[in-house]
């Protein structure tokens, strides 16, 4: 009674349903009942039995129905659905391993990030913005050194219409298919949108050349209770030159194709800064030991 005081017009609906398919039963059994006298009476009057065929057999076998399954098996199919989908589908394959290509290309020049510092970091700390496709430099880092990351954000982080932090945002929480859709042109695929980035940039060797730079997500978290305070650590793979910026999509075109699409167009649709302190945690031990 309580589920029906709570809900009386799905209890309602249930019972109407209920009832029209006890309807529906009794009228297949009376009928399966009627076929199968006729059948009896037939058999002992030896008549033989008449061939019934039923209203799908004589939609499978009539001419127009042939025509169309023919059509869509060997026209429609093929040529106006999978074909051009196979099109589209290698199109996007070899775009998005474009942009990969030409995004690593980038990031190796210094079109994103300018070397600039070559003071190893004990606690340096930078003004971050979303927009930004590369920090100022916060200095070196040593290899096998564990180093702090601290996000004070100062402005609420937004990529364009959807709110946002440093916890970044996963292609589920767009709306629709967006998020997956230019998943594979992010700096980092497996990184969620507006995660922070580190690049670490290796200084030049003997001979001048410049190795690949590295870049790497960092794992964020919510700083205790404080909403605006986020924080990771990380631990230098290598020694060099260390950046920031936030993961985002991007596309291969220096110049603007149409409407503002360049390399840039999906960093000026984000929103947010922060105050950003990277410490060294071996800073302090290295200090101790020198005294």
């Amino acid at each position: 009674m309580e589920v029906y005081a709570d809900h009386p017009f799905y209890f309602l609906l249930l019972v109407a349903v209920i009832l029209i398919l006890l309807s529906v039963g009794n009228a297949i059994e009376r009928s399966l009942r009627d076929e199968m006298r006729q059948i009896w009476e037939d058999a002992i009057a030896g008549t033989p039995p008449t061939a019934r065929q039923s209203w799908v057999a004589t939609l499978r076998t009539s001419p127009a129905y042939q025509r169309f399954i023919y059509a869509m098996k060997w026209i429609v199919l093929p040529d106006v659905v999978i074909a051009p989908l196979t099109v589209v589908v290698a199109v996007c394959v070899l775009f998005a391993g474009y942009v990969q290509a030409w995004v690593a290309i980038e990031d190796n020049s210094m079109r994103f990030c300018t070397p600039s510092s070559s003071t190893p970091i004990t606690s340096t700390s930078r003004d971050f913005d979303t927009r930004d496709l590369c920090s100022a430099s916060f200095g070196q880092v040593t290899k096998g050194n564990r180093y702090t990351v601290t996000f004070d954000v100062l402005t609420p982080w937004r990529d364009s219409s959807l709110d946002a932090s440093p916890l970044g945002l996963s292609a589920s929480q767009f709306r629709g298919p967006v998020g997956y859709v230019f998943a594979p042109l992010k700096r980092v695929i497996n990184a969620k949108y507006l995660q922070p980035l580190i690049e670490i940039r290796p200084v030049k060797g003997a001979g001048g050349t410049l190795s690949n730079v590295q870049i790497y997500p960092l794992a964020v978290e919510a700083a205790g209770d404080s909403p605006t305070v986020f924080r990771a650590d990380f631990t230098a793979a290598r020694d060099g030159e260390l950046f920031l910026f936030v993961n985002d999509a991007m596309l291969p075109f220096p110049r603007p194709v149409w409407r503002g699409f360049d390399y840039k167009y999906f960093y000026e649709n984000n929103d947010g800064t922060a105050r950003v302190t990277v410490a060294s945690d071996d800073a302090p031990r290295a200090s101790a030991r020198a005294r």
